[in-house]
C-alpha cells in the first residue's frame, strides 16, 4: 500500500510540474526504507516484491538529486538483496508457463536492475542473464503464430499489455527490439480472430459478449 502509486505520483510529478507529487513519492519509499532497514520481504511474494522494486527504481532514477547518499546507497542495497532472492533466472527456463513471472515480477526485477546496473555488478549480471530469457523464451503466452495459452480474452487483456511494456522497456534501456519476434509479429491476429469487426454472435474463447470489451481490446494496439 506504501508504494503502489509511487511510480503513478512521479510520472505526473514530472509532467504537470507538482512537486507535491514528487514529495508524497519521496515520503513513502523513506518509510518503505526505514521499515525494511535491517530486512527485505520475500521474492516469492510476486506482487508485491514487484511492487517494492518499481518504486525504488522509479525513485532512484527520478529523484535521484534529492536522495542523500545514505538513500541512495539504501535502495541500491535494498533492489540487489531483492534480486539476488530472485528464483526466476534458475526456474523459467525449466517452467516457461509462470504467468506472475512474465507478467509482473521480471519486468519490475529488470526495471529495477536497469536503474542501477552501472554501480551494481549484481545488477549487470542479472541483465546480462535475463536478456537471454526475453530473446529465446520470451513470450510464453504462445507459439509463434502469435497465439496466447491463456484464450483470447486473457490474452488480450491481461498478456498483451506486459508484453508492449517490456518490448518498450529493453528498448529504451539498450535498443533491443522484441518487435522482430514471430509472436509479436502475428499476434495482431489473435486481436482480428477473436474479436472479430462487425460480428454479433458470439464471440470465440472465453470471450464475453459485450460490444464495448472489443474497443477496449484494440485500444491498446493503436
Amino acid at each position: 500500500a506504501i508504494t503502489r502509486p509511487v511510480p503513478e505520483y512521479l510520472v505526473l510529478g514530472r509532467a504537470l510540474g507538482r512537486d507535491d507529487f514528487n514529495a508524497e513519492a519521496l515520503r513513502r519509499v523513506r518509510l518503505l526504507l526505514a521499515a525494511y532497514r535491517d530486512r527485505s520481504s520475500s521474492f516469492d511474494e510476486d506482487f508485491a516484491n514487484g511492487m517494492i522494486l518499481q518504486a525504488l527504481a522509479f525513485t532512484y532514477d527520478y529523484l535521484h538529486d534529492q536522495l542523500s547518499a545514505a538513500e541512495r546507497q539504501a535502495i541500491r542495497a535494498q533492489i540487489v538483496g531483492r534480486l539476488k532472492k530472485s528464483n526466476h533466472l534458475s526456474s523459467l527456463p525449466r517452467f516457461l508457463f509462470n504467468a506472475h513471472a512474465w507478467q509482473t515480477t521480471m519486468h519490475h526485477a529488470c526495471s529495477a536492475a536497469m536503474a542501477i546496473w552501472d554501480e551494481e555488478p549484481y545488477a549487470r549480471d542479472f541483465l546480462r542473464f535475463a536478456l537471454p530469457f526475453y530473446a529465446a523464451l520470451y513470450p510464453w503466452y504462445g507459439d509463434a503464430d502469435g497465439s496466447s495459452a491463456e484464450g483470447g480474452h486473457y490474452g488480450m487483456e491481461t498478456d498483451l499489455m506486459p508484453a508492449l511494456t517490456a518490448r518498450r522497456l529493453w528498448f529504451n534501456f539498450c535498443g533491443f527490439d522484441l518487435a522482430g519476434q514471430p509472436w509479436f509479429r502475428n499476434t495482431i491476429y489473435l486481436v482480428l480472430y477473436p474479436y472479430p469487426g462487425n460480428v454479433k454472435s458470439t464471440w470465440f474463447g472465453d470471450i464475453g459478449g459485450h460490444p464495448k470489451a472489443a474497443l477496449g481490446a484494440h485500444a491498446p494496439l493503436f
